[in-house]
């Protein structure tokens, strides 16, 4: 008894200190211009005479901003591509919560210091990524940003203006790898097996392969990696541990944030665990309504669930998220999802 009545004391302490360091560490970096190498991961695109990309400095990645001055534009995207080059930047966050992402403002990039950077396996990833962008404008495939953002949750190549409208209309979620993905992942794997009569333990095998890799195709979004440890347990575990689906919920969100606490203040983890459990606390009232009911019950449940963490994020309420997610969530999960992952193995 007395050890659980410690449980929220010590999970309390263990999670306001990681948010403490953070912080400190974060108004370290925000408040310098430094020198220093930085690898940058892909092609970046041109938007508002500024180039976007990703780049990564030491184990972190960063979006960058690089205001184009007088130089060649097409120059500088092919020289620095999957090069390492000293830079002179601010590191800024665009909201002043403490795990919001840092964005680098580059003022200036030594063109002359740039080198070939070693392989590693996240780069390999990378590279793939830009590969098939590449490969989707070689066949003049309409929306290749975005195609990749479906996939991936990589939002880089697509313009904050488009981003923006996407929030504004309560669908930003479909970019943001989640359950959604997941079960539609696993849907389209069930769907090109059974004709053939596969073995449902190959079927599960195949599963909890495919599932893990694409986790870390997502570069292990905490929405991505809620929604496969979920599928995961539901799979492996027997049906009598697995029967009550927030018992799976609290096993992952303990899993996750005892292997890394930050993940519990993530916007994307966030959304992820509290709509979710919304969703499975109202089972009851969803598992005897008709297919139309339901759909609109699940919109309006996720759309309650989101409000509490919208609210204090972006300070409003989308409720035309409710209407529009009734047409986009399963337009997205039965036809455009499916569509992008014929895509993406078709350019291969």
């Amino acid at each position: 008894m007395l050890f659980i009545l410690l449980i929220p004391v010590l999970s309390t302490s263990y999670f306001q200190h990681h948010l403490k360091v953070t912080i400190e560490q974060r108004t370290f970096l925000t408040k310098q211009t430094i020198h220093t190498q930085a690898y940058f991961i892909n092609k970046p695109v041109l938007n508002n005479q500024k180039l976007i990309g990703k780049v990564k400095i030491g184990k972190r990645t960063f979006k960058y901003y690089y205001r184009i001055k007088s130089e060649n534009v097409g120059k500088i995207q092919a020289k620095i591509v999957r090069q390492k080059c000293y830079i002179d930047t601010t590191i800024q966050s665009l909201n002043n919560h403490p795990y919001s992402q840092l964005s680098l403002f580059i003022n200036n990039i030594d063109l002359n210091s740039c080198s070939n950077s070693k392989i590693t396996y996240s780069n390999i990833l990378d590279y793939h990524k830009q590969y098939v962008l590449d490969r989707l404008k070689h066949f003049q495939i309409k929306y290749p940003g975005k195609i990749i953002a479906l996939i991936s949750g990589d939002t880089t190549a697509i313009s904050d203006d488009d981003i923006e409208k996407y929030k504004e209309i309560g669908i930003y979620h479909l970019l943001a790898i989640s359950g959604t993905h997941i079960g539609a992942l696993v849907s389209i794997i069930y769907f090109l097996l059974k004709p053939i009569k596969c073995p449902i333990v190959i079927v599960k095998s195949i599963i909890c392969v495919v599932l893990p890799l694409y986790v870390f195709y997502t570069d292990l979004a905490p929405s991505a990696i809620r929604a496969a440890m979920t599928c995961l347990l539901l799979i492996l575990l027997s049906k009598s541990l697995a029967r009550n689906a927030l018992n799976l919920l609290s096993v992952a969100f303990v899993l996750m944030t005892s292997f890394y606490p930050p993940f519990v203040y993530h916007i994307g983890f966030q959304f992820s665990f509290l709509i979710t459990f919304f969703i499975l606390f109202a089972l009851p009232i969803l598992e005897n309504a008709h297919w139309v009911k339901k759909t609109i019950y699940i919109s309006l449940i996720a759309q309650l669930g989101s409000f509490i963490i919208s609210a204090i994020y972006f300070n409003h309420i989308q409720w035309i998220g409710i209407i529009s997610n009734l047409f986009f969530v399963p337009f997205y999960t039965f036809i455009l999802f499916p569509y992008v992952i014929f895509i993406f193995l078709l350019i291969h």
